[in-house]
Order: structure tokens, then sequence, then C-alpha cells
């Protein structure tokens, strides 16, 4: 058995964005962000830990919340607000 741990730190909120597409039953909320993040990955005789989060260099971060085939027809969710 193997454990994989990551520690995502998101600040700084830099655009949101919503899109819905009923041609393509596909609906979703966006924040563009910046993140750092750091991770570690053990195993029986193996264990790898990635460099402090603080040495992460940010190119794209996006967090969001999407909808689609069934859960898009049942409509518009209170948690995309």
């Amino acid at each position: 058995m193997a454990t994989l741990s990551f520690d995502i730190q998101w600040s700084g909120v830099l655009r949101r964005l919503k899109i819905e597409n009923e041609t393509d039953g596909f609906a979703g909320s966006y924040i563009e962000d910046k993140a750092t993040a750091e991770w570690s990955a053990q195993q029986e005789g193996f264990e790898f830990i990635s460099d402090p989060a603080s040495t992460s260099q940010n190119v794209y971060s996006v967090i969001g919340r999407e909808r689609n085939g069934v859960f898009f027809r049942r409509g518009h969710d209170e948690d995309d607000d």
C-alpha cells in the first residue's frame, strides 16, 4: 500500500468565470487563482518528498465546480454561485 499527500495553498483570486453551454450540457464556476504546492509519497522501502511549497512557481491555477450529464439537466445548483 502507498500513501500520497498533497498540501496546496490557494491565495489571491485573479478572476472568476462562469460557463454554461446548454448545447453540450455543461456548466461550471471557476476561480483563477495563485497556488503553491508540496507533496509526498511513501510506500514500504520508498519515499519521495517534494521541495517546500515556498519554492513553487505558479504558472496557472484554477479551481472550480462543474456540472454535466444528468447533473446539468437538474438545473441551477445554488453551490455554483
